[in-house]
């Protein structure tokens, strides 16, 4: 990190803004529980309402200022985990559980849930930054009452239902919050096997009425055969257009030019005796009708073909846009499969490094009963980080080179 942003997050800290700071964010906490609690938002006034979304928005931008304190900065980390007898945990914990039980039970589809939903997103991100390679914040996390069943529902049920700009973020935070706890601290591993995701399993959300670490293994098989099957190829008439070819040089084209030019030729489309004037221009005409006729028939071969391939235009601009913009949507889709099934493949191995009957478990529920694709897509995970590598992100190598490794040997 940055010697002078370092120095900054140190003079923060002993100069009391983190003080500040995190008491701001508790006193924002409890405005924001208060009305969440209270009978008031039943009655839905607009004016109401939009003072209570205020308040969230306040309290968003503190946890932002806190995020960035935290970031990579393991004084301040340890410093606010302890903080006032671990009071900042406590509270932003219990306002972390109360947020996810409103939202659950919300239309998401409003901009007042959105902002909440934003603000769990800022808290999550906050406890993502406490816990990165600090065991005691891990434990001090993970023993808060419902933290870990919460953080559980948000991945199995919250992020089937709020909207698609969100979906990503939370199971990626969420995802990533629970290696952190995981990872330090072998009780917080036992809690997360008993966790029970209790909503009614639908063709929307697919997760419910099972263990927390049954849906984990379905939401790993679900994003890895997604990624599997993605393809991002560029259809045939978008290459033509890239590689620069002109449609007058496609086979068919180029045919039909050399037969017109060709017809012409022998119809006598050169210098001629003005004696023959008479006879060449009704030449031309006869050839003007046979070529009007040939065009029409080949616009109707033409509309027979868009009408059997879908009535797709293949005007070279229109569809190289059209096309580009359908391979980068895909290409998105499959990098953001590829992070959550290497998310979910971290925290599937950590839970069955002690606990055998769940690693067989997992191994029949695995394409070829191995544990090949979890080693594969962890190997991709792996090769990844060290590309973005840097001296922040070694302990995470370190900890999935550990995990591939025990994978290996149980394979």
């Amino acid at each position: 990190m940055n010697t002078s942003v370092s120095s900054l997050k140190e003079d923060l800290r002993t100069l009391g803004a983190i003080d500040v700071i995190a008491n701001r964010a508790i006193a924002l906490t409890r405005q924001c529980t208060g009305y969440l609690t209270s009978d008031q938002e039943e009655e839905g006034k607009e004016g109401e309402e939009r003072e209570v979304d205020v308040h969230f928005m306040k309290l968003f931008r503190q946890l932002k200022l806190l995020e960035n304190i935290l970031c990579m900065s393991k004084g301040n980390q340890s410093y606010l985990t302890m903080f006032d007898g671990s009071i900042f945990i406590s509270e932003i914990s219990k306002f972390l559980v109360l947020l996810g039980d409103y939202l659950i039970s919300k239309d998401l589809s409003t901009r007042h849930t959105f902002i909440v939903t934003e603000t769990l997103l800022g808290t999550l991100r906050v406890f993502l930054n406490i816990t990165h390679d600090n065991a005691l914040a891990s434990y001090r996390v993970g023993e808060q009452e419902k933290i870990i069943d919460s953080i559980c529902n948000f991945t199995f049920k919250l992020a089937q239902s709020v909207p698609v700009i969100q979906q990503f973020d939370i199971l990626v935070l969420c995802l990533s919050l629970l290696i952190n706890l995981l990872e330090e601290s072998s009780t917080n591993v036992q809690h997360m096997c008993s966790v029970f995701i209790d909503v009614a399993s639908t063709s929307s959300n697919p997760y419910g009425d099972m263990l927390a670490t049954q849906a984990l293994v379905k939401l790993f098989l679900t994003h890895y055969e997604r990624g599997e099957s993605a393809s991002v190829e560029v259809p045939t008439p978008t290459k033509q257009v890239i590689s620069h070819e002109s449609p007058a040089k496609s086979p068919k084209v180029r045919k039909d030019l050399t037969s017109t030019f060709t017809s012409r030729m022998k119809s006598g489309i050169q210098p001629v005796p003005k004696k023959m004037k008479e006879r060449k221009e009704e030449k031309m005409e006869e050839d003007k009708a046979e070529d009007k006729e040939q065009d029409e028939e080949e616009e109707e071969e033409e509309e027979e073909e868009e009408e059997e391939e879908g009535n797709i235009s293949f005007d070279p601009l229109i569809f190289k846009r059209e096309d580009f913009d359908s391979a980068l949507s895909q290409a998105g889709k499959h990098m953001e499969d590829s992070i959550i099934s290497s998310y979910s493949a971290v925290l599937v191995a950590l839970l069955i490094q002690n606990d055998s009957e769940f690693a067989l478990n997992v191994k029949n529920k695995l394409p070829g009963g191995n544990f090949s694709s979890l080693i594969k897509v962890l190997k991709e995970f792996l090769l990844f980080m060290n590309m973005a590598s840097s001296g922040s992100t070694r302990s995470g190598l370190d900890s999935v080179q550990r995990i591939l490794k025990f994978l290996s040997a149980m394979d």
